[in-house]
C-alpha cells in the first residue's frame, strides 16, 4: 500500500510540474506567437496588394462566432483571414486547420490567395502553398462561378493537387465560403466609410464642447456643485455691498447724494 501511495504521489508531482512548465511556457511565448501571426498576416496582405502598405485592420465575427481580421486598403480593396473552420459546410482538410488570406478588389473579384497556416502532408497536401495552385483562384468571383474542383464539378476551374484531392477540396470550399461571407458581412465595410464615421464622431464631440456647461443633475458630486454655487453667490453679494459702500463714501465726501440703485445698472 505504501509503495502504491508513493507511486501515486510521485506521478502527481511530476504531472503538476509538467503542467506548470507548459503553462509558464505558454505565458512567456503567447505575445511572441501573436506578434509573429500578425506579421505573417501583414506579409500576406502585401503579397496580394503590394501598394497597400498601411492597411486599416478591423475585427469581425465569422459565421462560427470566432473573430477574424479584415485589412482595408485604398480603392475599396480588402484582404481578410478565413479558415476551414470559419463557416459550416466547408470540406475538412486532410491535416489540421487551413487558414487563408483572401484579397478582393472593389468589385469582389479575387486578386490573390495566400496560405497563412496549414499542416498538410509534406510533398502532397503541403503543395497548396505553391503559386501554380493558388493562382487558379485569381479573377474568380461568385458571379463568374467556377470556384470548384474539376473532378467534382465540370464547370469548376480549379485543378486539384496531384495526390491531394482532399486538401484541394478544402481550400476551394474555404475560398467559396469566404466570398459568401464577404457578400453578407463585409460588403459595406470600406476604409473610406470608416474615415467618414470617425470624422462625424469628432464633429459631434466638438458640437458638444461648444455648448459645454455644468449640469448639476448629471454631475457625480451634486453636493460639491451646490456648495460651489452658494459660495459664488455669497462672494458676489459681498462685492456688490463693497461697491455700494464705496459709492456712498464718495458721495458723502463730495457732498452730492448718489442714487446707488441707479448706478448699479441692473446689478
Amino acid at each position: 500500500m505504501n509503495d502504491t501511495l508513493k507511486m501515486v504521489i510521485t506521478l502527481t508531482v511530476i504531472t503538476a510540474v509538467a503542467a506548470a512548465a507548459l503553462a509558464y511556457g505558454n505565458f512567456v511565448t503567447r505575445d511572441k506567437i501573436k506578434a509573429q501571426a500578425k506579421a505573417k498576416a501583414a506579409r500576406a496582405v502585401r503579397q496580394i496588394f503590394p501598394s497597400c502598405q498601411n492597411p486599416v485592420e478591423k475585427k469581425v465575427i465569422t459565421p462560427k462566432g470566432k473573430k477574424t481580421s479584415v485589412f482595408l486598403c485604398k480603392g475599396g480593396k480588402k484582404a481578410f483571414v478565413f479558415s476551414s473552420k470559419s463557416a459550416p459546410g466547408i470540406s475538412s482538410p486532410y491535416g489540421g486547420t487551413i487558414k487563408l488570406m483572401i484579397g478582393l478588389d472593389n468589385k469582389d473579384i479575387i486578386k490573390g490567395v495566400q496560405v497563412v497556416q496549414q499542416s498538410e502532408t509534406p510533398g502532397l497536401g503541403a503543395k497548396l502553398t505553391e503559386k501554380v495552385f493558388l493562382d487558379q483562384f485569381n479573377n474568380l468571383s461568385l458571379q463568374k462561378g467556377g470556384i470548384a474542383v474539376e473532378k467534382d464539378d465540370p464547370a469548376g476551374k480549379i485543378d486539384a493537387i496531384s495526390g491531394a484531392t482532399i486538401t484541394s477540396r478544402s481550400v476551394t470550399s474555404t475560398v467559396k465560403a469566404a466570398l459568401l461571407f464577404n457578400s453578407k458581412k463585409l460588403k459595406n465595410l470600406t476604409r473610406t466609410e470608416n474615415k467618414k464615421t470617425r470624422k462625424g464622431k469628432r464633429i459631434h464631440r466638438r458640437s458638444k464642447r461648444k455648448n459645454n456647461h455644468i449640469d448639476p443633475s448629471k454631475f457625480k458630486y451634486k453636493k460639491n456643485i451646490q456648495n460651489y454655487k452658494k459660495i459664488r453667490k455669497h462672494i458676489r453679494k459681498k462685492i456688490l455691498n463693497t461697491r455700494k459702500r464705496m459709492r456712498r463714501n464718495k458721495a458723502e465726501k463730495d457732498g452730492k447724494p448718489v442714487d446707488i440703485r441707479k448706478k448699479q445698472g441692473g446689478r
